[in-house]
């Protein structure tokens, strides 16, 4: 395998750390959120750098894609007035 014109040994392991940012604008601050990610696929590629004047490669970026699905689960006690409630 080649990353950008350097030769890597295909067992070579790396950890990346993902960060990510969910919107969720009706959650109070004494809720209790839970939360669990699933992986669902990652693309890995490479794309070199060369140089202008040789046009060799000199260096590159590596570009990472990582879909995963997050389900969020909000909590929150709340006193309810029975009386109030429709009866079926």
């Amino acid at each position: 395998m080649t990353i950008t014109g350097i030769l890597t040994p295909v067992s070579a392991h790396y950890t990346i750390p993902i960060q990510g940012h969910l919107a969720c604008p009706d959650i109070l601050p004494t809720d209790v959120v839970t939360h669990t990610a699933t992986l669902l696929g990652t693309v890995v590629y490479g794309v070199p750098t060369l140089d202008p004047v040789t046009g060799t490669p000199v260096g590159g970026n590596l570009y990472l894609k990582v879909a995963y699905q997050v389900h969020i689960v909000v909590t929150r006690e709340e006193l309810v007035d029975v009386a109030l409630c429709p009866t079926t």
